[in-house]
């Protein structure tokens, strides 16, 4: 069994799906996806609408139907192929617009209410409604676009106590809430920032680097780990003025501990896997050695 809707202005334009019942199968409710049930959009600004049902072989009933519906209005259950009748009443929306020769131009002087917009659609034109505003564009007082009282939904979190205006609205929070909802929004920016430091930790070896250290035979003294904020306030944000030398992948800035030591930060500038295990190599072998002539390993950063 097949389905059509044809729109018949200017251009026909003709959109179809089909449907099957089988007898052996499930139908599932709800699901409108050609078992029992197939649906179509609709093309917009049609004047003439013209629904076909076409069966092919004589399935569970004799009955057929097509329907023109609000998207979401209807639900499909298995019971309406075989009384459709009892269904209750089925909404659809039209939108019309004011006929041919008319424009906005025209309608915003007298056709259009107040709190309303128009439209123009090719020869002919349409009133909604302003944002924050509901009810009929064409009309005025009562019955005309009403402010929303947007406070019935409570849009404000459960601290605040909502104002309506005109239009919209607006939360305010009471004393001492303001703190509390700042306070819960740092505490999830910090457990954000702690998620996202470890699992900088994790992409940039830091597993790596604890097998290979606790497989050291004798070594008692692992290298420290040091934050991002650290070498950046140590480094003055990594300035020009405080760069040593560079080479290879990595640049060498001078900097000064909190505790005022005088340091090197070698920064690696490439990604990747392989250039990340030649970085933890380096820092398990600089960690074993001790010797007046080379340069200490104090510690390294895996956040950045």
């Amino acid at each position: 069994m097949s389905g059509s809707a044809t729109t018949t202005d200017e251009t026909v334009v003709g959109t179809s799906c089909e449907v099957v019942c089988p007898r052996n199968e499930r139908m599932v409710n709800s699901s409108c996806n050609g078992i029992g049930c197939c649906q179509i959009s609709l093309p917009v600004l049609r004047k003439n609408l013209v629904i076909e049902v076409e069966q092919f072989n004589p399935g569970i009933t004799n009955c057929s139907y097509g329907f023109v519906v609000e998207n979401g209005a209807y639900i499909f259950t298995e019971s309406d192929l075989l009384d459709f009748n009892t269904t209750a009443n089925i909404s659809m929306r039209l939108e019309w617009s004011v006929g041919k020769g008319n424009n906005c131009s025209t309608a915003k002087r007298f056709l259009c209410g107040v709190n309303t917009q128009c439209h123009d659609s090719g020869d002919e034109y349409f009133c909604t409604c302003l944002q924050g505003y509901e009810g009929k564009p064409t009309l005025y007082g009562s019955r005309g676009c009403q402010d929303v009282d947007e406070c019935k939904n409570s849009p404000c979190v459960p601290e605040a106590k909502c104002w309506n205006e005109v239009p919209g609205f607006r939360c305010e929070c009471p004393s001492g809430a303001l703190e509390m909802v700042e306070k819960r929004a740092m505490d999830a920016i910090k457990k954000e920032l702690t998620k996202l430091r470890v699992e900088h930790f994790r992409k940039n070896g830091g597993i790596l680097l604890k097998q290979q250290l606790s497989s050291l035979q004798g070594c008692t003294a692992y290298p420290s780990i040091y934050s991002t904020q650290e070498l950046k306030v140590a480094t003055n944000n990594y300035s020009i003025n405080n760069i040593l030398g560079s080479g290879g992948n990595s640049t060498v800035y001078k900097g000064i501990l909190v505790d005022g030591l005088k340091v090197a930060v070698k920064k690696s500038q490439a990604v990747g896997q392989i250039h990340i295990e030649q970085f933890i190599n380096e820092i398990v072998i600089l960690s074993q050695i001790n010797h007046r002539n080379v340069v200490k390993l104090l510690g390294c950063c895996l956040e950045a």
